[in-house]
C-alpha cells in the first residue's frame, strides 16, 4: 500500500499517532487531507521525501516556508526509515535576500526545520550523512534529537558567531546518539565525537554548572553558544583548543579560567558573554595563540579584525603567560574597549576610540609573560599588578591611525588622553619597587606599591550592605536579600551565594574582589 488518505473526526480530543509510507517523493500532501494536517501531533514517515514534502511537514510543525507561524501541532516526528532526496520545490525562502533552499540527497540541509517550534522530538533518517548549519535554527520547542548510525558530519559553528545546526534550540536538553554511530556519542545528553575527546554541542536548555570531562582536548565551534543558563564552566588541563564561537552568548557566565594547556583560542570564542567580568589566562610557559577561522591566515590587510571577548564587561583580567596572534593584525573587543595584539608585541590594551570608556578596572600580569610588553592602558583602569620582579620592557612610541585622526602614543596612553598615573595603582613584587621606580615609563606611576604593603581594608559600608575584614576572612552584613560573589585577583570565583543578614566567609590571606548586589569592592586579608 503506497499511501492512505487520512480522515479523522475534527472534534476528537486526541489524534492517534500516524504512520505513512511516501513511496513517491513529493506526494505526502496527497496522503494527508489539507484540512487534517494541522491536527496531527505524532507522525512517522517511511519512503522518500523531497523539498515539497519537507515544506508540507514544516506547515504541520508550525512554520511556513517563510518561517511564519502556522496552526500546525506536529510535535513528534520519526523519520528513521525515510530517505531525504533531491528534487521537488524549495522548502524555505529568505525574502530579504531571495535565498531558496532545496533538499539534497541524504542531508538535513540549511534551514530545513527553521522555526518549526512545535516540534519537541525528532528522529532523523538512518540514511542521513550530514546535518548542515542552521538546519534546526529557531526550533525552540525541541527537547531531544536522535542522531542515527549514518551521520558523519554535524556543522555546529559558523565563523565567529558560533551559530550552527542546533543554534536557537533553546528548549533542547539532550542528544540521543545511536551506539552504532561511528562518529558521534552522547554523554549525559551532551554531543561528543566518538572518542569523547571533543565537545560538539552542549544542549542549549541545560543550566547551572558543568565540568568538562578530563579526556576532552577540544571545545568545538559553537559548542556552548547561546547556553544562557550556564553559570559556571570548568575547563580541565586536557583541553588544548577552544574553537570559534565556542561560548558565544553564554550570558550567565561571570568568570572563566583558561588553563595553561590551551594553546589556541579562535575568534568569537566568548563574544556576547554579557556578564563575564573575570578572565584568567593561567600561568604557564607554553604560548597561547589567538586564531581566526573567519579569514585566510596569510592575509596581511589591516582591515581584517576579529573579536574574542566582544561585549564582555571584563573588570578583572589575569594574564599569566605569553600570547600572541597567528598571522595578521588582530583585535578583540571587551565591552567598550579593545585588546589589540600584534605579532611583534606581547600585550597591548587599547581603547577603541569610538566609545566612552572600558569597564576593565584591574589587570594582573604574571611572571611568564615575557620581556616585551606594550600596554596601552584604557580609561578607568584602577590597578595594574605585575608578578615579574624585573620590570617588563615597554615598547616606546607607537602610531595609531583610524578614519578620523592619527595619534602618536607612548606605552601607557589612552586614545584620547593619558592614563592618570597618579590615580592608577601599580602593584609590584616584594623588593622590586626601586627597580620599577627607575624603569622606563613605569617610573611615571606615582603610586607604586609592593604587594602586601598596603594596609588591610577594615570596613566598607553603604546604604544596603557592610563588608568587614576579620582574622581569617570577611563578614558581610546586608539589610535585604542580595547575591554575593568573591573572586581572587586571578578572576577565579572562590565564593558565591545569596545572603540576608550577617554572613561570615572564610578566606585565606590575599587580595579579593567582593561583589555585593553587582557592586564590587577590593578587600585585603592579612
Amino acid at each position: 500500500m503506497t499511501g492512505l488518505l487520512l480522515q479523522f473526526n475534527l472534534w476528537a480530543q486526541e489524534v492517534p499517532p500516524v504512520t505513512l509510507n511516501v513511496e513517491t517523493a513529493g506526494t505526502l500532501s496527497s496522503l494527508i487531507d489539507e484540512s487534517q494536517k494541522y491536527q496531527i501531533t505524532d507522525l512517522t514517515l517511511t519512503g522518500n521525501l523531497n523539498g515539497s514534502d519537507i515544506r508540507f511537514i514544516r506547515d504541520m510543525a508550525g512554520s511556513d516556508l517563510s518561517g511564519n507561524a502556522t496552526n500546525g501541532k506536529l510535535s513528534v516526528l520519526n523519520l528513521y526509515k525515510s530517505n531525504i532526496v533531491a528534487g521537488g520545490s524549495y522548502y524555505v525562502v529568505y525574502s530579504k535576500y531571495g535565498y531558496l533552499y532545496y533538499t539534497y540527497n541524504n542531508s538535513i540541509s540549511n534551514e530545513m526545520f527553521y522555526n518549526c517550534n512545535k516540534l519537541t522530538n525528532i528522529i532523523l533518517p538512518n540514511s542521513v550523512t550530514a546535518i548542515a548549519y542552521t538546519s534546526f535554527d529557531g526550533c525552540t520547542g525541541l527537547t531531544s534529537i536522535t542522531i542515527p548510525d549514518s551521520v558523519i558530519s554535524v556543522m555546529t559553528g559558523a565563523f565567529s558567531s558560533g551559530m550552527g545546526a542546533f543554534y536557537g534550540c533553546t528548549g533542547l536538553v539532550e542528544f540521543i546518539v545511536s551506539e552504532q554511530n561511528q562518529n558521534f556519542a552522547s554523554v549525559g545528553g551532551v554531543l561528543f565525537d566518538k572518542n569523547k575527546t571533543s565537545i560538539i554541542r552542549f544542549p542549549q536548555d541545560k543550566s547551572g554548572t558543568y565540568t568538562i570531562p578530563n579526556d576532552v582536548t577540544s571545545i568545538g565551534s559553537g559548542a556552548f553558544s547561546g547556553c544562557t543558563g550556564l553559570t559556571s564552566i570548568t575547563i580541565p588541563n586536557s583541553v588544548n583548543e577552544i574553537r570559534y564561537g565556542a561560548f558565544s552568548g553564554c550570558t550567565g557566565l561571570t568568570s572563566i579560567t583558561i588553563p595553561n594547556s590551551v594553546t589556541s583560542i579562535a575568534g568569537g570564542a566568548f563574544n556576547y558573554c554579557t556578564e563575564l567580568k573575570n578572565v584568567t589566562l593561567e600561568d604557564g610557559t607554553s604560548k597561547l595563540v589567538f586564531e581566526s577561522e573567519s579569514f585566510p591566515a596569510y592575509s596581511t590587510s589591516s582591515s581584517y579584525y576579529f573579536s574574542i571577548f566582544d561585549k564582555c564587561p571584563i573588570e578583572n583580567l589575569y594574564i599569566g603567560r605569553y600570547f600572541t596572534f597567528g598571522g595578521y593584525k588582530r583585535s578583540f573587543y571587551t565591552g567598550t574597549g579593545i585588546f589589540y595584539f600584534s605579532p611583534f608585541t606581547m600585550i597591548t590594551i587599547q581603547y577603541d576610540g569610538y566609545s566612552t570608556g572600558s569597564p576593565i578596572k584591574n589587570v594582573t600580569i604574571g611572571s611568564n609573560v615575557g620581556i616585551y610588553m606594550c600596554a596601552l592602558a584604557i580609561s578607568g583602569l584602577q590597578e595594574i599588578h605585575i608578578k615579574d620582579p624585573n620590570p617588563p620592557y615597554l615598547t616606546s612610541i607607537k602610531t595609531y591611525a583610524n578614519a578620523y585622526k592619527t595619534i602618536t602614543l607612548t606605552a601607557f596612553t589612552n586614545i584620547n588622553s593619558e592614563v592618570n598615573k597618579t590615580f592608577c595603582k601599580l602593584y609590584v613584587p616584594k623588593g622590586s619597587k626601586s627597580a620599577y621606580q627607575s624603569a622606563f615609563e613605569w617610573k611615571d606611576f606615582k603610586n607604586i606599591i609592593e604587594e602586601g604593603d598596603e594596609t588591610a581594608i577594615i570596613s566598607i559600608e553603604n546604604d544596603n550592605s557592610r563588608i568587614k575584614s576579620i582574622a581569617n576572612g570577611i563578614t558581610i552584613e546586608t539589610k535585604e536579600t542580595m547575591p554575593v560573589s568573591v573572586f581572587n585577583l586571578r578572576g577565579q570565583k572562590v565564593y558565591q551565594s545569596v545572603i540576608n543578614g550577617n554572613t561570615e566567609i572564610p578566606l585565606n590571606k590575599g587580595v579579593y574582589i567582593v561583589n555585593v548586589n553587582n557592586r564590587s569592592e577590593k578587600v585585603i586579608i592579612k
